[in-house]
Formats: structure tokens, C-alpha cells, sequence
């Protein structure tokens, strides 16, 4: 029939790639049959439109055809399977909705993540809208927003503190999202610290970024140890005293990540002033100081770092001063 009269067999194909959402309701395999076998000279996006009744084999034809794209750095990609950019930004579009219904959550940042131009701006509402957490945290970032980024992991951080308890610890997702907030703040930093500025517009447009960059580790810092506050007012025994040194632990981890990137001196100043004092619970801080002050590390990457601005003597003498009457002062002083 193919063979011995082509014009008839076009009518046929267009006949049936007009159905092609009827056919999927009554066998998505022999349709998928029919595709392969006698399409394979019609644009893809043609197909992918027709299957629109049928969202799962539509999602199927989209992630073959994006696949393809992926492996046109080495492979060529054949005429039909060419579309143009407006066409392909809907194609992009549809597929994260298609994972979000379609159950798939969990791949969405993996396609994220393989260089297709996805627009990000477009979809990160949708992503917002179904709590895709990784993948709208990942969008932020690609977007400039650490600040949105972070905010958006640390109210997740929140939903799970309050989903724990002696019955149900879930300390590995607890873990799981507190470290990401700490790598969104230690990227931030790291990025700045790659810069060379060059005149004082420049240098003073990198310390605001510094600072910005800074008050993430205190706005995590803050709200980690807002937990403490639920374990205290804890009157039913809710968490475990496994959790609290958990918790605890973790609270001064993140305070040693913090000193690597924060001035100390900036550590010291935000917490003299009033609205840090107030969210912060002294016990906790009061560890994490005494950490501070014995902490060879710390006192090694300060004198480290200060050698790029001062000479022997002056590094000789804030080595000594550290290790003599900072010590003793803020020893006594807790």
C-alpha cells in the first residue's frame, strides 16, 4: 500500500496522525508501533502536539526528541526532529508541567541540570506552585537569587523540624536540606573571593556583595537556632534528647563553615547588637565562641589570609594577640 500509491498513503497518515490521541486511549503500544513505523518522515513536534489527549506517551515523545538534542553536539539532528525557538521554548514549557502531573517531580532538576535552554523565569512559578523544592532552589540560583534560594530551603528546613519527632526522626532529610542552605551560602562567598576588582567603584560594588553575601550565614545561623526555641517550649516530650544533641551538633558545624567565610570581627559586631541578641540563644553561641577562640584552624586561616596585607611584625604581633589577651578576655567574659 505504501509502495503503490503514495498519495493515498499521505491521505492515510494524516488521517491518522489527526487521531493519534483516539488510538493511544485504545492501545498506546500499537500506536507506538504505528509512530515508529510509518512517521518517521513527520516533524516530531507534529506528533508530540497530537498525543496531547495522552499525556504520558507525550511525555515519552518529548523526552526521546529532547535526548536527541542533548547528543546534537555530536550528532546531527534530522530535519524533522529540527524546531524552531519559539516552538522549542513551548516544548520546554510543556515538559516540566507533563513531569510535575505526570508524578515525575524528581526529575526535573536532573533535566535541568543538561544545558537545554529551559526559560527558567517561566517555569519556576509552576515549580513553586507543586513545592518542587530542588529544582526552584536550582532555578533561583541560576537566576542570581541566593537570597530567594536560601529563604525557599529554609522554610522546607522548617516543614520537616516540625514533621520530626521521636516517632518519625527523618534526621537524613533534616540533613539533607541543611546542607544545601550551607552550600548556597559557601558558593556565594566563594564566588566573590574569585574576583579581582580593579578600580573603587568595583571594590566597593564587591563589598557589598561581601556583606550581602555575609548576612546569608547569619540569616541561616538565625534560623537554625530558632529550633531551639520549639525545644524549649517542648512540654510533651515531643523531640528526643538524641535530637538535641543532633541538633546542637549541627549547630555548631555550621557555626565552624561560617567563621571560614564571615570576618570575625563582623561575627562579634552582630552579636553585640540588640536584634541579633534577641534571636540568638546565648548558650548555644556561647560553645561556638568558646570553639572559636581555641580553634587553631580558624586562627590559621586568619593569619593566613593576613599575610596578603601585613608584614612580619605586624602578623607576629596579632598572633600574640590572639593567643594571649583575646583568649583570656573573652574566656573570662563567658
Amino acid at each position: 500500500f505504501q509502495k503503490t500509491n503514495k498519495d493515498r498513503f499521505q491521505i492515510f497518515c494524516t488521517s491518522v496522525l489527526n487521531i493519534l490521541g483516539v488510538l493511544c486511549k485504545i492501545s498506546i503500544e500499537k500506536t507506538r508501533e504505528i509512530i515508529t513505523k510509518y512517521f518517521q518522515n513527520i516533524k516530531k513536534i507534529t506528533i508530540i502536539r497530537q498525543l496531547s489527549s495522552s499525556r504520558k506517551t507525550q511525555l515519552e515523545f518529548i523526552e526521546k526528541l529532547l535526548y536527541n538534542y542533548i547528543r546534537a553536539a555530536t550528532v546531527t539532528l534530522s530535519e524533522n526532529e529540527q524546531i524552531d525557538d519559539d516552538e522549542f521554548n513551548d516544548l520546554l514549557n510543556l515538559h516540566i508541567e507533563l513531569l510535575i502531573n505526570q508524578g515525575y517531580k524528581e526529575k526535573i532538576l536532573y533535566w535541568l541540570k543538561q544545558g537545554l535552554p529551559y526559560p527558567l523565569e517561566e517555569i519556576l512559578d509552576n515549580l513553586l506552585q507543586n513545592d518542587v523544592i530542588d529544582a526552584a532552589t536550582y532555578v533561583y540560583q541560576r537566576l542570581g537569587n541566593n537570597v530567594a534560594a536560601l529563604n525557599l530551603l529554609l522554610n522546607h528546613l522548617r516543614t520537616i523540624f516540625l514533621g520530626i519527632s521521636k516517632e518519625n526522626p527523618n534526621y537524613d532529610e533534616f540533613s539533607k536540606y541543611l546542607n544545601q542552605c550551607i552550600s548556597i551560602c559557601q558558593s556565594s562567598c566563594e564566588q566573590v573571593e574569585q574576583v579581582n576588582p580593579i578600580g573603587s567603584s568595583e571594590r566597593l560594588a564587591l563589598a557589598k556583595i561581601q556583606n550581602d553575601n555575609e548576612e546569608l550565614w547569619f540569616t541561616l545561623l538565625k534560623k537554625v537556632n530558632s529550633f531551639f526555641d520549639d525545644l524549649k517550649s517542648d512540654t510533651e516530650g515531643k523531640y528526643s534528647e538524641k535530637f538535641r544533641e543532633y541538633l546542637s551538633m549541627n549547630f555548631q558545624n555550621l557555626f565552624k563553615k561560617m567563621c571560614k567565610y564571615v570576618r570575625i570581627k563582623i561575627i562579634m559586631d552582630k552579636y553585640n547588637s540588640p536584634e541579633f541578641k534577641e534571636k540568638i540563644e546565648f548558650n548555644e553561641f556561647k560553645k561556638m565562641l568558646i570553639q572559636l577562640i581555641h580553634s587553631s584552624s580558624i586562627f590559621e586561616t586568619i593569619l593566613t589570609k593576613g599575610k596578603k596585607v601585613f608584614d612580619t611584625n605586624i602578623i607576629n604581633l596579632f598572633s600574640l594577640f590572639v593567643n594571649t589577651s583575646v583568649k583570656e578576655k573573652l574566656v573570662s567574659h563567658l
